[in-house]
C-alpha cells in the first residue's frame, strides 16, 4: 500500500463503526462514498439517510451533490471552523494520525 497520501473517514453514527480508506487523491473521495455506500447498504440492508461532512471541497461538489440527490440522501455540512461538530469523526482522524506518527 504505497502510494497513498491521504485517508478519508467514514462514521456510521449508529453503531459508531469506523472505515478508514487510503486515497491517492482528495478528488477520490467521491467514489470512495459510492463504494461505502454500496457495500454498507448491501451488508445491513438498511438505506443511508443522512451524509454529514465539513464543508471541505472534496464533499461539496457537483458529483457529490449529484449523487446524493438522486439516492434521497440528505447531506448535512457543519459550520466552517468548527470541528466539534464532527466530533467522532475528527477524533478518529487524530487517533490515526497520531498512531501513524508513532509507526514512522
Amino acid at each position: 500500500m504505497s502510494g497513498f497520501k491521504y485517508f478519508v473517514t467514514f462514521v456510521d453514527n449508529y453503531s459508531n463503526f469506523v472505515t478508514a480508506v487510503p486515497i491517492k487523491l482528495k478528488s477520490e473521495v467521491t467514489q470512495e462514498f459510492m463504494k461505502y455506500q454500496r457495500k454498507m447498504e448491501a451488508i445491513h440492508n438498511v438505506k443511508i439517510r443522512e451524509f454529514q461532512t465539513d464543508n471541505a471541497k472534496d464533499y461539496v461538489n457537483n458529483v457529490m451533490k449529484k449523487h446524493l440527490e438522486e439516492n434521497g440522501k440528505e447531506h448535512r455540512r457543519s459550520v466552517p471552523y468548527v470541528p466539534a461538530q464532527n466530533g467522532l469523526a475528527e477524533r478518529c482522524n487524530q487517533t490515526q494520525l497520531n498512531s501513524i506518527c508513532c509507526m514512522l
